[in-house]
């Protein structure tokens, strides 16, 4: 049986208290606390070094209701004093439930209750109950892990420091190994529910990553390593509770420590039937399992769609063999495929004679788009010369890699037909918006337009969208579903912030689809549909944009009046001028015959 710690009432008191089990209430115990003005402060820790202190605030009231606004406040800090960091600080007024808090390992958390003035009245105040996570079970540290709820992961040092990552480069961390993780270790980790149709969540409560000239991170990814990136993260600020959204329930992460060594991090896995709601990072042009464009013939092509500078890095080395600097985050991916074997070469021009690099992947699943974040495969050509001005493949350069001293070009490809090749075009100079580049096509290869075992799950043939009643029916055809698992819906009021509204088994065979957005106001707004396969994440259709009014009840005519504004509704005299008065406010003149 458990503990009850009341918050004390006495003005500036400061209690502290180790505890696993119970609750934790305001000074007012059961009933509401008191008018009391003073700040109150309440330290609460884990029993032992490899416990974890969690508290869940069931319901948190300070709301007072009528009269003055309520000043009163409740924060939370890490640590044994406000000293420690601030997890939360509560808003005016507060009515919240389900709040937890984590200590780190083996240590506390501290609550401040600030009460501002007598005048303010009283409130229910808050319960909460306490519990200790052991974390000495056997935490995550495998590529694919199928997890029970209650799971621990942590970095490749392990909890006790005892776990080795593994070396990626051949670095070595001039710190113990008990202190942190390894250093240039890469690592990916794919947690899977244990039960089919729940999903997988993570809550970090330790994050201690080193920022800076070793560009350590973390990237979060829906689903599979294909899947869509929801984050980077890097520093020591907790990442925010991720939940899956992806169909099989999984959230995969890629760590690169880079060159230098940290505390790393410690996360709670839990699994639970809802279903998350991610919004892809930059996924006009990030490297994330397939978004980007894939293109077939010469002319002009838009970079940079999500704005002109991505939120996540696409790669880093080893994956672009030094191909671009660490840092690049303003790129766009194209994908090609040729539909005849020969040679093909290409000139891309910049707008505004700017600095453009660029590094082609060719896939090994014929077929199919492969992410060398994924795959670790080097590049098979690439540029990143400092000058500016066209760019491309020829037919009279024979290197195959060049660097900052180049001349923009490397030697053409000789392809096969059904190949599928991956490129990264990464503008030096950012700005927002970017111009153009204009592409053309060179040698004798013909490329693909309608590639049907390539990136498209789902063949889409058209998506559009038309009034419906009073909101929007989207319809989308499609010519091919080869392991489409079903389609999910976005809307947005921008192209580049869209979140799912609604989802479509897919029929596994070509067919056409209806979605009804109903109960719109007047206003524009965007779609887009994403195929997913049975994999994760597949294809997506471009983004529309459909301006949608709302229509308006047709008017009532509310009387007939002449000229001097008598009525005459009753017996409209003939062969003059009347006027028709509707229930909206509008007129109408006519000359009755009748």
């Amino acid at each position: 049986m458990g503990q009850t710690i009341t918050m004390c009432g006495t003005a500036a008191c400061s209690t502290s208290t180790t505890s696993c089990s119970g609750t934790f209430l305001d000074p007012g115990g059961a009933g509401a606390y008191a008018n009391t003005v003073g700040t109150f402060t309440q330290t609460i820790c884990a029993s032992s070094g490899t416990e974890i202190l969690h508290v869940t605030i069931s319901s948190l009231n300070l709301d007072q209701g009528g009269g003055p606004s309520n000043n009163d406040d409740f924060r939370v800090y890490l640590g044994t004093s406000t000293a420690g960091i601030l997890i939360y600080d509560a808003p005016e007024d507060v009515i919240a439930t389900d709040l937890d808090f984590y200590s780190i390992e083996g240590g506390c958390l501290t609550f401040v209750f600030i009460q501002a003035g007598t005048n303010n009245g009283s409130a229910p105040g808050w319960t909460g109950t306490l519990e200790c996570l052991n974390t000495a079970i056997t935490p995550i540290t495998s590529a694919t892990n199928i997890v029970t709820s209650g799971t621990y992961f942590t970095d490749p040092g392990g909890l006790a420091g005892n776990m080795d990552g593994g070396i990626a480069s051949g670095a070595s961390c001039s710190l113990p190994q008990a202190t942190g993780y390894v250093s240039s270790s890469e690592n990916y980790y794919t947690i899977c529910p244990s039960v089919p149709g729940t999903f997988v969540t993570i809550n970090f409560l330790e994050f201690n990553v080193t920022p800076g000239l070793s560009f350590a991170e973390m990237v979060i990814l829906d689903g599979g390593v294909s899947g869509g990136i929801i984050g980077s993260y890097t520093g020591t600020t907790l990442p925010p509770s991720i939940t899956s959204s992806s169909p099989d329930g999984c959230l995969t992460l890629w760590f690169n420590s880079a060159t230098y060594c940290s505390a790393g991090w410690l996360a709670l896995i839990t699994t639970g039937a809802t279903r998350g709601s991610n919004i892809y990072c930059c996924t006009d042009y990030e490297c994330s399992g397939g978004c980007g464009n894939w293109i077939c013939v010469s002319g002009e092509f838009e970079p940079n769609t999500g704005g002109g500078i991505g939120c996540v890095e696409d790669l880093r080395d080893p994956e672009t063999r030094s191909c671009s600097s660490n840092g690049e985050v303003n790129s766009t991916w194209y994908y090609f495929s040729p539909v005849t074997s020969g040679t093909l070469g290409f000139d891309i021009v910049p707008p505004n004679g700017l600095d453009f690099d660029y590094a082609i992947w060719k896939s090994y699943s014929i077929g199919q788009i492969e992410c060398p974040l994924n795959t670790d495969n080097p590049p098979i050509r690439c540029s990143f010369a400092a000058a500016n001005g066209p760019i491309g493949l020829n037919f009279t350069s024979g290197d195959l890699f060049e660097g900052a001293g180049g001349d923009n070009y490397t030697r053409y490809m000789d392809v096969l037909a059904g190949e599928t090749y991956m490129m990264m075009l990464n503008t030096f100079s950012p700005g927002s918006p970017q111009a153009n580049p204009t592409w053309t096509w060179t040698g004798t290869a013909v490329l693909d337009c309608t590639p049907v075992n390539g990136v498209l799950e789902a063949d889409f043939l058209d998506f559009y969208g038309r009034p419906a009643g009073s909101g929007l029916e989207l319809i989308w055809r499609t010519g091919s579903e080869i392991s489409s698992s079903h389609f999910e819906v976005l809307r947005g009021s921008q192209p580049d912030a869209l979140t799912a509204i609604g989802q479509r088994p897919a029929n596994l065979a070509p067919s056409r689809y209806s979605f009804l957005d109903d109960r719109l106001a007047t206003g524009t707004y965007y779609y887009q549909i994403v195929e997913y396969d049975v994999a994760g994440r597949g294809t997506s259709t471009e983004v529309i944009e459909i301006h949608y009014e709302v229509e308006k009840e047709p008017a009532e005519l509310i009387k007939i009046v002449n000229l001097l504004g008598v009525d005459v509704t009753q017996n409209p005299p003939r062969n003059q001028v009347l006027i028709k008065m509707y229930s909206d406010g509008s007129s109408e003149k006519f000359v009755s015959n009748d």
